[in-house]
């Protein structure tokens, strides 16, 4: 399907907040290169002043080594010079002649020397520039004192840029296309407003212009520079071939007008009557027929929906219990036409998650490996997700949940985690792991990414070894799966 249409209203902003492209670093002190002194003796000095604080010294009189140790820590009687580190000079022993005049005197020797450099993110700075004008710099400084070495200052600099130098957008627009629904991706190609990107549409907001017309208010989001985290993991399972369908919204501007190529094919039907108010229940076709539907939102994100059962090909069975023999009336998003698809369907990008039960002890979670000796309970914080949450003390845990959860590969599913390290340990790691597992089709057989019938190596999604402390408070993972 093809279609070229205008557009309006075009809004893409820039969230700047907390945003660094180019990191300075100043770390503590490190050691110089081998550094060598030399002066000439007068014949008569003793004691020689040094240009700065020196570590592992040295000394050679005419080319010739002597021995030099440590005052107050070394014996005169056992060295010939002494070298005083923090008052930055060499003396010569009781029992040493003085060097005659002229004799050139060598010391060589390492001194402190700062940590200091500058690591840049120059695709970000360019992505920037195109959008806002100017050179896109954004600058920050860190202090650590316990980096000792070039290395690990751009280290921490380039680990501080992976997080913050590529700012979130959020951006909109309005047409009369129909066909959006949360989850698509867009591809908006603008090199003249300097946005050229993949983002992933979030809401679409319907509003009628005339009987036969709606507008579409699509709004968007995800990163300045790059593809987004989810669309690589859907394009990585569109590569091992466990995807047989694909979806692609493309936009190509420069002429005010949206092209746009969908797999999806909708079939238009005429419905029965008009969507205006909630309603409790609605007729069918079949004028004799009432069947009671569930349509609350909180039923949809908790997954529990009274007298409904879900069908293997993606539909829903609402079943009337009023009288022995009544009959089922199958519904499948296919057949329904878009305004009604936005009647039973909800945000999957937000709300409530199908599983979310710490909130008292139950056997929905069982723990595969942890250590004997941890303990678990509920505790009351107000600082967690609903003000309870799981506290695990005394060692590792493992938890896996009890209830497989049916996987169809043309959704797009979410795993979200909300995790606290109260305690840095002093023994093990502090690591964490969100992720699923594997089953094979006979629902017990574990499938990891090996392949094999074991808790280990599984798909960790969301956090994969993510190393956690005490002082990093709550922290927040998800992860997409699809096809």
């Amino acid at each position: 399907l093809n279609i070229i249409t205008p557009f309006r209203n075009l809004k893409h902003s820039i969230d700047t907040a907390g945003l660094r492209n180019r990191i300075y670093v100043r770390g503590g002190t490190m050691l110089s290169d081998p550094f060598v002194y030399e002066i000439k003796a007068d014949g008569s000095a003793r004691t020689w002043p040094l240009p700065h604080k020196p570590h592992n010294l040295t000394m050679q009189i005419s080319t010739a080594a002597v021995t030099v140790g440590t005052e107050s820590v070394d014996g005169e009687s056992s060295v010939a010079f002494l070298v005083n580190v923090n008052e930055k000079y060499v003396k010569a022993c009781k029992q040493t002649a003085t060097p005659v005049n002229g004799a050139a005197l060598t010391f060589t020797y390492q001194y402190d020397v700062d940590v200091i450099t500058t690591v840049d993110d120059l695709g970000s700075q360019e992505a920037l520039a195109a959008v806002q004008g100017g050179d896109g710099v954004y600058e920050h400084a860190i202090t650590d004192k316990d980096l000792s070495t070039i290395e690990a200052a751009e280290a921490a600099g380039l680990a501080d840029l992976r997080q913050n130098a590529n700012p979130k957008v959020r951006g909109s627009f309005e047409t009369e296309v129909p066909g959006w629904v949360p989850g698509q991706y867009v591809t908006i190609d603008l090199p003249d407003r300097g946005i050229q990107n993949t983002f992933l549409i979030q809401k679409v907001t319907i509003t009628p212009l005339t009987p036969d017309v709606w507008s579409y208010q699509v709004d968007y989001g995800g990163r300045l520079v790059g593809i987004p985290d989810m669309l690589q993991a859907l394009v990585s399972a569109q590569k091992t071939g466990l995807n047989e369908t694909s979806l692609l919204n493309k936009f190509v501007y420069g002429t005010e007008e949206i092209h746009f190529r969908d797999q999806l094919v909708t079939q238009t039907v005429q419905l029965p009557y008009k969507i205006e108010t909630s309603k409790d229940d609605f007729f069918d076709q079949i004028p004799y027929t009432v069947t009671k539907i569930e349509d609350t939102q909180s039923d949809f994100q908790t997954g529990t929906l009274t007298n409904v059962q879900a069908n293997t090909d993606g539909s829903l069975s609402l079943i009337s219990t009023a009288s022995s023999g009544s009959r089922v009336q199958q519904f499948s998003l296919s057949n329904l036409g878009k305004a009604d698809q936005s009647q039973i369907q909800w945000d999957m990008m937000a709300g409530s998650l199908v599983e979310d039960q710490f909130l008292t002890m139950n056997n929905s979670w069982m723990d595969v490996g942890g250590s004997s000796t941890v303990t678990t309970f509920i505790l009351s914080d107000a600082t967690a997700t609903g003000g309870s949450c799981l506290r695990c003390a005394g060692g590792m845990v493992w938890y896996v949940m009890n209830n497989p959860i049916p996987f169809d590969p043309t959704k797009l599913y979410v795993i979200k985690a909300r995790i606290r390290q109260a305690v840095d340990p002093t023994v093990g790691g502090a690591a964490c792991y969100v992720g699923v597992e594997g089953l094979a089709a006979d629902g017990v057989t574990m499938m990891n990414t090996n392949g094999a019938n074991e808790h280990a190596n599984q798909f960790y999604y969301a956090a994969c070894g993510t190393t956690l402390t005490a002082a990093g408070g709550w922290q927040s993972f998800s992860g997409y799966i699809k096809g």
